[in-house]
């Protein structure tokens, strides 16, 4: 660690970089890279912010760089432009923590694990909070999302299939029909929320599976 520290803060000292040979495994062939220090950063109540060390860049063979061609493209607009930067202005997060978002399929592989552990008859799916809220979006942006779209869009563009409404009807009529055979459980969460759209049966947004079924059985009686 002392090493790694004296390391940093010198070449740092005379703004450059280190020069390596990298062996990732014994037996593997090797790479030129380079060391990029990064010092240590703390915030005013002296709690580290960013630690001390290097960031290895890996850097390519004369033979690896390829000159890519490119088919020229046609340039926005001005007001194409300031529509998009309205748009991006009004959906920025003004407070965002991304070791606040959990991974999905770290979360789903230990509801596996535990459902087997536990004997469980079903798995229990995790809520993907990587996905963007379509809802607030609008809320907040439907307005410049409306005009950009009428800018950049020709009339009678098609909307792509996957960017289309969502479909309540076969929602609704799935969640019923599972309440009548018992088997409400095994929706999924992405389908029990939309269900609760649809029907304006107000959830919390960090409703989990089990908050969501109980909220839906209360409403369906």
């Amino acid at each position: 660690v002392s090493t790694q520290s004296t390391g940093s803060s010198g070449i740092n000292a005379e703004y450059g970089v280190g020069l390596v040979h990298c062996v990732p495994r014994e037996g593997t062939a090797g790479y030129i890279g380079v060391l990029v220090p990064q010092l240590e950063e703390r915030d005013e109540d002296n709690e580290q912010v960013r630690p001390m060390g290097f960031h290895l860049i890996h850097l390519p063979f004369a033979d690896d760089i390829r000159k890519l061609t490119y088919e020229p493209t046609e340039q926005p607009s001005s007001a194409q432009v300031e529509a998009a930067k309205s748009l991006v202005n009004k959906l920025k997060a003004k407070q965002f923590n991304s070791s606040l978002i959990e991974n999905p399929c770290v979360l789903q592989f230990n509801k596996t694990l535990e459902a087997i552990a536990l004997e469980k008859d079903s798995i229990e799916e995790t809520e993907d909070s990587t996905k963007p809220d379509v809802e607030r979006m609008n809320k907040r942006a439907g307005i410049e999302m409306e005009k950009l779209n009428n800018i950049v869009f020709p009339a009678g563009y098609n909307i792509p299939d996957d960017c289309k409404k969502p479909d309540y009807k076969r929602v609704i009529s799935l969640v019923q029909n599972r309440q009548r055979e018992g088997t409400l459980a095994k929706v999924g969460v992405a389908d029990l929320r939309l269900y609760c759209k649809g029907v304006r049966l107000k959830v919390s947004s960090t409703a989990k599976k089990g908050d969501l079924l109980d909220a839906i059985k209360k409403f369906l009686g």
